[in-house]
């Protein structure tokens, strides 16, 4: 059997080089996902990738990260996977970025709405840089979610002479995937942490 290395999930057509067999896998529906020196790679068997669906969907993932004052917070937000971290963008001024410098673990969520939902876990340190202007990763999210000409109109008023924004990064350190048909939760007799 053949065996066909995905890293940029978003993009299941490109093709990374053949990795040990001995990787530690995490089976999913449409076949098995992997950490390959902190790079998710999707090993794939037919056309249904979820895990690149949900990657390249406008849904928002949902960050958890511990609060300055020591309690759990979660926000919703714009992502953007570039093959080997989540990236997401901030403004100066949110809570969220001292709370990361501090404590940069943190928990993603990226699910579906319907029954029966499909749901990509990560977990991993989030690394905040200083950008001046609009993080290139936002923009490309803001395309994303918004299409062209609305992201446009949209980053023109972000993208001022002075602008500053926080890209906020996370590579992963483990994924689970459910999809609540193929794979369950741990109670459920699925996925374990």
């Amino acid at each position: 059997m053949s065996w066909r290395f995905l890293r940029a999930l978003s993009c299941p057509a490109r093709i990374i080089a053949a990795v040990s067999p001995l990787i530690p896998l995490i089976p999913v529906a449409a076949g098995f996902v992997a950490l390959v020196a902190g790079i998710l790679v999707l090993r794939t068997y037919g056309p249904n990738y979820r895990v690149g669906r949900l990657l390249a969907s406008t849904l928002p993932a949902r960050l958890a990260y511990t609060g300055r004052d020591g309690l759990p917070r979660v926000v919703p937000i714009w992502f953007h996977w570039t093959g080997d971290e989540l990236v997401m963008g901030s403004l100066p001024g949110a809570a969220k970025v001292p709370a990361l410098r501090a404590k940069p673990e943190v928990a993603i969520t990226i699910d579906t709405d319907g029954f029966p939902p499909e749901v990509l876990l990560v977990r991993g340190r989030a690394t905040v840089a200083d950008v001046e202007g609009v993080v290139p990763e936002y923009a490309e999210a803001a395309r994303r979610y918004l299409g062209e000409g609305p992201a446009a109109e949209y980053l023109a008023q972000l993208d001022r002479p002075g602008a500053r924004m926080y890209r906020i990064a996370v590579r992963p350190a483990w994924v689970g995937v459910l999809d609540f048909e193929t794979r369950l939760p741990a109670p459920l007799g699925g996925v374990r942490a």
